[in-house]
């Protein structure tokens, strides 16, 4: 038993370590690129030819308003093309989709189901030819002026990728609110992790490309289930940065039940763990820099101590000799030692973290509608609760079962 407890005396602690580090670690980036972070936005005055390929499958209600919000898109019509590629939809996304083909959009269908996002956009890519590729999903919207508000940040000749400010549509219930604040979350940390070169996912509800880096990269990868993680890990990989901004909005559906969220988060983590293996060389501090380390361990790390400090207390509540006697409110004042301060500091930390996100996207980001009680449960149910969607990624690896399309 004093073996076991030191054994999980010792992965507490170190899960502690490895929490705290990471957080002290944004922080001083955060404060040391502040301005940079709150900012940039780019000069560049460009109007590039643009292809935007949006793959489709069974997106008969969504399809048609996500090829009208790129046709109201406020750039010139003649320097725009739209491409649909339909993967063999088993419902009448092709058909709604082929009712726009009279207002210029190009509206295609593959051979065969791809059965991934991946093989309709290298299948759409084919027939772009504008000078910026980019990529919208089906159930997603840009803004009229998305397009206009991203261009700008390929002023830099290495940049190869840009990256949009994907927001929550509407949010209503209580998943979708929890997704709208982790969504506002995520596009903080993407403009923090640009600023030190290190933003690992080009997100698939809108992403720009110049047309030499996607070439440069061979296309999407149609064996990962995550092709827009995989993507930005190639582009990186091949020398170019990857830029993110604040306000060049696109809206998206989340999943709007549990079992929904489930199913789409099992399948980031699975494609995540693929994509990490696949790029493992990138985790070089002398060549890679903050790049390979933040890109490939950030995730896959934090998981550990999350896992522990959510086991650990269990094991020890099972293994204790007398664990009736835990029982009750006087177990709480009795477990009060050093860790415990920790985790106290770290929860202070988590809550002035999401207070300062907030307080710097609510210039940019829609007035949402979040129920009060939706704050503490994000921070302390919400966020934990992805760290048992490994369970599931474990089970679909286990069992072998089939990848594939599981967005919502």
């Amino acid at each position: 038993m004093l073996m076991v407890e030191s054994v999980l005396n010792t992965m507490t602690y170190l899960s502690a370590f490895i929490l705290t580090y990471f957080s002290v670690f944004l922080i001083l980036v955060y404060f040391d690129k502040k301005e940079y972070i709150q900012t940039y936005k780019g000069k560049k005055v460009w109007e590039p030819t643009v292809s935007v390929v949006i793959p489709c499958y069974n997106e008969e209600k969504e399809i048609g308003k996500c090829i009208q919000s790129v046709l109201n898109s406020n750039y010139p019509k003649e320097k725009l093309q739209i491409i649909v590629v339909d993967d063999c939809s088993k419902d009448n996304s092709f058909q709604e989709a082929k009712k726009y083909e009279s207002k210029g959009v190009i509206v295609c269908q593959t051979p065969k189901n791809t059965g991934c996002a991946a093989g309709s956009k290298n299948y759409g890519v084919k027939l772009a030819t504008g000078e910026i590729l980019g990529f919208l999903d089906s159930d997603s919207f840009v803004e009229p002026d998305t397009l206009r508000k991203m261009l700008p940040f390929f002023e830099e000749r290495d940049v190869g990728s840009v990256t949009p400010s994907v927001r929550i549509l509407n949010p209503k219930n209580i998943m979708e609110q929890f997704q709208c604040i982790e969504y506002e979350v995520v596009i903080f940390l993407r403009r923090l992790l640009m600023a030190i070169d290190a933003v690992y996912v080009t997100p698939g509800p809108f992403s720009l490309f110049t047309r030499e880096a996607f070439e440069e990269t061979g296309g999407f990868d149609e064996s990962s289930i995550t092709e827009d993680h995989e993507i930005a890990l190639s582009i990186q990989s091949k020398g170019y940065k990857i830029k993110s901004t604040f306000d060049a909005n696109v809206h998206t559906i989340p999943p709007n039940t549990i079992p929904l969220w489930i199913m789409q988060r099992t399948r980031w983590l699975r494609g995540g763990v693929y994509n990490r293996w696949k790029y493992k060389y990138l985790i070089n501090l002398s060549k890679w820099g903050d790049f390979g380390f933040m890109a490939l361990t950030l995730d896959m790390i934090l998981i550990i101590p999350i896992m522990m400090l959510l086991i650990t207390p269990i094991l020890r509540f099972l293994l204790y000799d007398h664990w009736m006697e835990r029982i009750g409110l006087l177990s709480v004042f009795y477990s009060v030692d050093a860790l415990w301060y920790i985790g106290f500091a770290i929860s202070v930390i988590s809550i002035l973290w999401l207070y300062n996100v907030w307080s710097t996207m609510k210039n940019y980001a829609p007035k949402y509608k979040i129920s009060w009680y939706i704050w503490p449960s994000y921070l302390f149910v919400y966020g934990i609760s992805m760290s048992y969607v490994w369970l599931f990624v474990i089970w679909k690896e286990i069992t072998r079962q089939k990848k594939g399309w599981d967005t919502r």
